[in-house]
Parts: C-alpha cells; sequence; structure tokens
C-alpha cells in the first residue's frame, strides 16, 4: 500500500470496506437460515452442521465476536441433544476466551449453560458453582 499511488490505495480500501459489508450481509443472511432451521423438527445435526461450518467461516475471517456467538449457539445445540462431553469441552474454551476479553453478558450465558449442563449430567455440586461464579466481580487484567 506504501508503493502505491494514493488515489489507487482509497479505491482499495473502499473495495474491501464493500467485500467486509457484502459478508456482513451474508453473515446476516446464513444467521437467519440457522434460526429457520430450529422451527424444523429433527434438524439439530443439520443445525450443528451449518454451525460447525460457520464458526470456521468466522475463524478465517478473524471476527471473534461472531465466533464466540455461535459457538454459544452450538453449545446450546448440544446441550438440546445431550451431547453434554462436546458442550463442556467447548464451554471450557468458550470461557477462557470470554474471561480474558471482558465480555460479561456472552460470559454470564455461558455460564448459565455451563450450570445447565451440570444439572443434565447430574452433577449438581458443579452446576451450583457455575451460577456462583455470575454473582463474582471479573477480576482485573
Amino acid at each position: 500500500m506504501a508503493s502505491t499511488a494514493k488515489a489507487k490505495t482509497a479505491k482499495l480500501s473502499k473495495f474491501t470496506f464493500f467485500l467486509r459489508r457484502r459478508s456482513d450481509t451474508f453473515f446476516d443472511t446464513v444467521r437467519t437460515l440457522i434460526d429457520f432451521f430450529s422451527a424444523i423438527p429433527n434438524s439439530e445435526t443439520a443445525q450443528i452442521e451449518a454451525l460447525r461450518d460457520n464458526i470456521e467461516w468466522a475463524k478465517r475471517e478473524k471476527r471473534i465476536f461472531l465466533k464466540q456467538s455461535l459457538e454459544t449457539r452450538l453449545v446450546a445445540l448440544h446441550l438440546e441433544t445431550t451431547a453434554y462431553k462436546a458442550a463442556l469441552s467447548l464451554i471450557d474454551t468458550l470461557l477462557t476466551e470470554l474471561k480474558r476479553l471482558d465480555d460479561k453478558m456472552i460470559l454470564t450465558e455461558v455460564h448459565l449453560l455451563e450450570s445447565r449442563v451440570y444439572r443434565g449430567i447430574g452433577n449438581f455440586a458443579k452446576s451450583k458453582v457455575s451460577i456462583r461464579l455470575l454473582s463474582q466481580p471479573l477480576p482485573d487484567p
């Protein structure tokens, strides 16, 4: 970019902004389609596959918050399908990322999902602990 002319650089940056906006629109469309999946009975496997594909896309595009939002949705879907082990492994990675980024809203949602997963497993002690973590303030980085 430094070796090209300023006018050409401005055109390129406008083009990349346009592409980024197009991908946002694409993602909103995919998110809407995933929402429509939930109304279809017995479509959990298709929903999980679509979410995993979109999580990979968000990783490639370096969209951290979108990835975390989709992973939270995937945890909820694993909870519905009683895939508790997959849900817990995804929760562990999500919690470390969210604590580092200090995103309290999604962190609260993930702690609630974690509590529901432990309740589904039958581990009521860990379920209570994950609920208690909601009331504690986050440590300063």
